[in-house]
């Protein structure tokens, strides 16, 4: 996919300048290391689709060998900067921004996401029925589980 070549994109309280590598919250410059500021690229140029975690790694480490960890510490000091909500996990299979582009944005429409056109997670079949029938059963269901093991993901798609 191209660079994204644009002076910025605009999203609801943060703005990215990839020609000048900068990243603005609340109107505010914040400092981010070069590979958080790659892998938001990533996501930022791949936006409305699903990154997989080898491109962000290729993204940030390229031609180096790391462990896929990276990527989460990445995406976590990410979240705190710009919000959980603007890095949604796609439980197994990668990341996707969240955050909407700003309409003044003249990037194309974004694709369809990933995450919303998968009527069932991919190998969490077992776990979307358990859990569909404890709803039938019960009024307040807790998912719980370790951070980024896609509970949220599981929640949504029952």
């Amino acid at each position: 996919m191209p660079a994204v070549s644009r002076a910025a994109i605009r999203f609801a309280h943060w703005e990215i300048r990839p020609d000048e590598r900068l990243l603005r919250v609340r109107g505010a410059a914040v400092t981010v290391g070069a590979r958080a500021f790659a892998v938001l690229l990533a996501l930022v140029e791949r936006r409305g689709q699903m990154v997989t975690k080898q491109q962000l790694l290729d993204a940030a480490w390229p031609g180096l060998v790391v462990e896929e960890n990276n990527v989460s510490v990445q995406i976590a000091a990410l979240r705190k900067l710009l919000g959980a909500g603007a890095i949604a996990t796609v439980a197994g299979l990668g990341y996707q921004l969240s955050a909407e582009a700003l309409a003044d944005d003249a990037a194309p429409a974004p694709a369809p996401s990933v995450a919303a056109s998968l009527h069932a997670l991919i190998g969490r079949e077992l776990d979307e029925a358990a859990v569909g029938e404890l709803l039938a059963r019960e009024r307040l269901v807790s998912v719980i589980g370790s951070g980024g093991v896609g509970k949220t993901s599981l929640a949504r798609a029952v």
